[in-house]
């Protein structure tokens, strides 16, 4: 079994996209074979804090070698890089893998971006807004 956690704060944000954005994957997750993804919900915390708590949590869980992946809906770099940096600042033994290297491997076709980290936002790539880091645990 694999827990997801996800953040939603609607309250502050006002996207009703957000709850038919939720809504639908719930029910993909609930419809998962052997319900081996368990979502886990949670609210009612400024994002950076929740966003750091998570991340500290999830390292706790991430092996020697282990991957950790964080990924926010979000464009704004106090939700995105912000997050990664003071994480690598309190939490030894965890390094970024370049995105670039993982990219062909994983998907097909060309990267809209460019850098260690995957940012895309609708100005740029014509999506919702996504930061994704990918984090090695060499501890």
């Amino acid at each position: 079994m694999i827990k997801v956690g996800f953040i939603i704060n609607f309250k502050s944000s006002q996207w009703l996209g957000g709850y038919n954005y939720y809504k639908n994957l719930f029910k993909c997750l609930d419809n998962f074979p052997n319900k081996k993804i368990i979502p886990v919900i949670i609210t009612d915390k400024k994002n950076e804090l929740l966003q750091d708590e998570l991340l500290s949590k999830g390292s706790d869980l991430t092996s020697k070698n282990g991957t950790l992946i964080y990924v926010t809906c979000s464009v704004l770099e106090s939700e995105g890089e912000d997050r990664i940096e003071a994480f690598l600042g309190r939490t030894p033994g965890f390094e970024v893998v370049d995105v670039d290297s993982l990219w062909p491997s994983v998907l097909d076709g060309d990267r809209p971006d460019r850098g260690p980290f995957v940012n895309l936002s609708p100005a740029t790539c014509g999506t919702d807004g996504f930061f994704v880091a990918v984090l090695l645990n060499t501890a």
